[in-house]
């Protein structure tokens, strides 16, 4: 691995050849695998937004803007979270940057238990004098831009504050605090880490002793 989460740019997309695409690849692999009795209610809560075949993962990863065409949202499976969280699935989104390259965010939705479901934007700081001019994570009552409202998350919560900071500059760092908020690090991601780059020790023992040294400087 040549870069590591605090020098990744929006356009060096070694990071999402190398970590995006096999952790979303291994998160179709368990949904596809997973009892249909399991998948219907789930996929219920997302009205039918979620990822066809792992032909559609690798689209929807390799270019995020294609599923703006889309009558169906393409929310791609997450590998399996800690146990107080059902399911979870995940949407990269290009996010225009002036005078530079865009930039991913991520729409994560969770099925925490039954029907009872939460949103969250992470999106990377705002241009300009923008109070959310910072890395941050916030609750979302909608996802894909605030296109899609789907009725099992509440309309209650509220989706411009709390904006939580995060500990990203790129693209590369904002993907790797969403997934170990909800994997965990040690035991969390770290381990996950063996499944998603199984074939390729060197470059898992490097993305490995980035991660420590991201949250750990």
């Amino acid at each position: 691995m040549s870069h590591s989460p605090s020098n990744a740019g929006a356009d060096d997309d070694l990071w999402i050849q190398e970590f995006l695409m096999p952790y979303a690849l291994l998160g179709w692999e368990e949904w596809s695998k997973t009892d249909e009795a399991l998948r219907n209610p789930w996929r219920n809560c997302l009205e039918g937004n979620v990822v066809a075949n792992h032909h559609e993962v690798r689209q929807v990863v390799s270019d995020p803007s294609s599923w703006r065409n889309d009558s169906r949202f393409p929310l791609i499976p997450m590998p399996k979270t800690q146990d107080r969280i059902e399911r979870a699935f995940f949407l990269p989104i290009l996010e225009p940057v002036e005078g530079s390259s865009p930039q991913h965010s991520f729409d994560l939705f969770t099925i925490v238990k039954n029907k009872n479901c939460l949103a969250f934007r992470w999106e990377l700081g705002h241009n300009g004098q923008s109070t959310h001019g910072y890395s941050h994570m916030q609750m979302s009552r909608r996802l894909a831009k605030r296109e899609l409202s789907l009725s099992s998350l509440p309309g209650w919560i509220p989706d411009d504050y709390p904006a939580v900071p995060v500990r990203a500059s790129n693209s590369f760092g904002l993907f790797l605090c969403m997934v170990t908020a909800l994997h965990g690090l040690e035991g969390g991601i770290l381990r996950l880490l063996n499944d998603v780059m199984r074939s390729q020790p060197g470059v898992r023992f490097a993305y490995m002793e980035s991660i420590r040294q991201h949250f750990n400087p």
